[in-house]
């Protein structure tokens, strides 16, 4: 039965510490938060536990939309999503009335 579960749940482990050294290397150097992204690798690869539950709750920057993370800006947003540019192009007469 140990045997069973061991095998079921060890790659899990090593897939979520690999993906929790490829998200820190992957962070850019400015936005970790806490301690140095270097301490954070040194930190997982060789605790993976530790480091891993560090990471995500400590040391990963929140990643929401339209915030600037790493130097790259949000996606642009269309201008049909600004509240702004739909009231500045709302037709001031019907159509009805313009002659064109």
């Amino acid at each position: 039965m140990t045997a069973v579960i061991e095998l079921f749940f060890l790659p899990i482990v090593f897939l979520i510490w690999g993906v929790t050294l490829l998200d820190i290397w992957r962070t850019e150097a400015l936005d970790v938060l806490r301690i140095p992204r270097a301490g954070w690798l040194f930190v997982a690869a060789t605790m993976p536990l530790v480091g891993t539950v560090g990471w995500i709750m400590l040391g990963r920057p929140n990643r929401r939309p339209g915030r600037r993370v790493g130097g790259i800006a949000p996606r642009p947003v269309g201008p049909e999503d600004d509240p702004n540019w739909l009231v500045n192009t709302t037709p001031s007469k019907p159509l009805s009335d313009r002659r064109g």
